[in-house]
């Protein structure tokens, strides 16, 4: 009856996200440094960003489906025992305990219901800075800084899910390294 029911594939339980856009207060007509050279570097500077925090995704289990003897089909392991979470990511570090698994016995498919395992949570801010110069009355330039995942905090896929595989449960690669650009705009 439930072998097909779960959540959803890819689907998270919770996300928090945040955004800002916040304008300096430095520069002519502001609080701060309205007069001077200073004014003139410090001034017309504004801060945007996008914090977001959320749980891992959920993801399914596959056993191989040689024994089988159905073309295209596919199989999922048995669960023999409680699923736990150590949450260690890393070489031979175990995101969830492997022997709560075993394969199917032949001609028959696993018990194992729909994307019962959840992924690594991810943590992320995104922060960008940009700057407004008027050249003359028509003409507009922005500069603009943009960090991507400006902390450089990892975020790891989801752990091997095929039984029998040597990565089985275990974290390999990771995505959304930091990244840095630079931007000007001209508007007419």
């Amino acid at each position: 009856m439930g072998y097909d029911y779960g959540p959803t594939a890819g689907m998270n339980q919770q996300t928090f996200v945040f955004s800002h856009v916040y304008e300096l207060p430095f520069g002519r007509g502001k609080k701060y440094l309205s007069s001077g050279l200073l004014s003139h570097i410090a001034g017309n500077w504004a801060l945007n960003g996008i914090f977001v925090a959320k749980t891992g995704n959920w993801f399914g289990v596959a056993a191989d489906a040689s024994t089988l003897n159905a073309v295209s089909a596919s199989n999922r392991p048995n669960v023999i025992g409680s699923v736990t979470y150590p949450k260690r990511a890393g070489s031979g570090a175990y995101w969830f305990s492997p022997a709560a698994f075993a394969a199917a016995l032949p001609l028959q498919f696993g018990d194992a219901g729909k994307n019962i395992l959840v992924g690594l949570g991810l943590i992320n801010y995104d922060l960008s800075t940009f700057r407004n110069f008027k050249l003359t009355e028509r003409w507009n330039m922005q500069f603009r800084g943009e960090f991507y995942n400006i902390s450089n905090t990892p975020h790891f896929n989801n752990p091997g899910a095929t039984l029998a595989i040597s990565t089985f449960g275990i974290v390999t690669s990771s995505y959304g390294e930091r990244r840095i650009q630079l931007g000007v705009k001209l508007e007419f």
